[in-house]
């Protein structure tokens, strides 16, 4: 019985409450000035468009090779091997399991110039290296 009551008075509490919140006079919004747009920022010559560069590193070559990039560029790199193991790129952190039937496969994104070796996770001996350097800016041109 007192259950019912209960809910009783929570009904026309809401009730009450819905009538009042109807009844009761809406403010009208004030407009808020729009901030100002920001400010284009300078005109800075460009360095030369990025590219994609395709690579590939043998690790059972006998010279390990150089990959000239400049930052900026994406590299896609590939490595084979015929022996089996994980091949980590020092300073970039990406790692990947190679076999003689799976390459690693990295695609990097470059944005500092550096040299980073590739090698076996826990071996000395470097497969690689990629070799990356500052791009050249490209030299204004007349406006026409």
């Amino acid at each position: 019985m007192a259950a019912r009551r209960l809910v009783i008075v929570m009904l026309v509490l809401l009730f009450v409450s819905s009538l009042v919140a109807a009844l009761a006079p809406v403010r009208p919004v004030e407009d808020e000035p729009e901030p100002e747009p920001p400010s284009p920022a300078p005109a800075v010559p460009a360095p030369s468009d990025p590219k994609i560069v395709e690579a590939q590193i043998d690790a059972d070559a006998a010279e390990p090779p150089t990959i000239s990039v400049t930052a900026g560029d994406q590299l896609r790199l590939e490595v084979v091997s015929r022996t089996p193991g994980t091949v980590e790129l020092v300073g970039l952190g990406p790692t990947d399991d190679v076999d003689r039937f799976d390459p690693a496969l990295f695609n990097l994104l470059l944005s500092e110039a550096d040299s980073y070796a590739v090698r076996f996770l826990g071996k000395k001996r470097t497969l690689g290296t990629i070799e990356v350097s500052e791009p050249t800016p490209e030299p204004p041109q007349p406006p026409n």
